[in-house]
């Protein structure tokens, strides 16, 4: 059965239609910033050094530099939890262990507004998978906080095989949304094998708990869209 001239118009004219609607919604997603965020993130010292930002959920992690560790050394950094997310960076040596001697890691991390999660505390951890005695710090200091807040925390400073260190607390009230850590690792006797920075946060993240308004305006201009095939379909049978 073949269909009327009038009918393959408008299913032509249909058809055009949808697709030109489906590639604008594609293009408002993109173009308004609703693609979806990484929530995780692994590279090298050597790689994060010479590039450039790279994101994490709503943080933006940028500026690294290092001296004493190998440019191989594994970076992971992972954010967990919807609410108050806590983001961790762990690097893992490449060679074995870090021996005897001093190694620093410094970097910036940075809210993505509109994001609400504010720095709130921060603590670290130096671990160590070689057998024997192993003795040696991993302190992490602040600075960079934006806004400029008085006094800065107090450096955080853990040991080699005794657990996290204590927490430092962020001035919640000042909003910091930016800050440079700044960590010294000194092992003096044996060697480590693995650290963590993990970074706690209070708020709430715009881009996983509270919906934009362009899905509703997506979906009610997809309803009015229909309304009007609908008649169109009406008007030609």
């Amino acid at each position: 059965m073949t269909s009327s001239p009038q009918m393959n118009k408008l299913t032509f004219k249909t058809r055009k239609a949808l697709l030109t609607a489906g590639l604008l919604s594609g293009a408002a997603f993109t173009t308004l910033g609703f693609t979806p965020a990484a929530k995780a993130f692994t590279g090298n010292l050597a790689g994060l050094a010479a590039s450039g930002p790279f994101s994490v959920g709503d943080k933006t992690y940028s500026d690294f530099s290092f001296t004493g560790f190998a440019g191989t050394d594994t970076v992971n950094v992972n954010e967990v939890g919807p609410v108050n997310p806590q983001h961790t960076l762990n690097l893992a040596t490449s060679t074995g262990m870090w021996g005897i001697g001093t190694y620093t890691l410094t970097y910036k991390v940075k809210v993505k507004a509109p994001s609400a999660n504010l720095f709130s505390a921060y603590r670290n951890q130096v671990g160590s998978a070689i057998f024997g005695t192993n003795t040696g710090t991993y302190q992490t200091a602040f600075s960079g906080l934006m806004p400029v807040i008085a006094p800065v925390p107090a450096p955080v400073t853990s040991n080699i095989n005794s657990g996290p260190s204590s927490t430092a607390t962020l001035p919640l009230t000042d909003l910091v949304t930016e800050a440079t850590f700044t960590n010294t690792l000194i092992v003096t006797e044996g060697g480590a094998t693995v650290l963590d920075n993990t970074l706690v946060q209070n708020g709430f993240s715009s881009d996983t708990e509270v919906p934009g308004p362009l899905p509703l305006l997506g979906a009610g201009a997809a309803f009015g869209f229909s309304r009007r095939i609908r008649s169109r379909i009406k008007a030609s049978a």
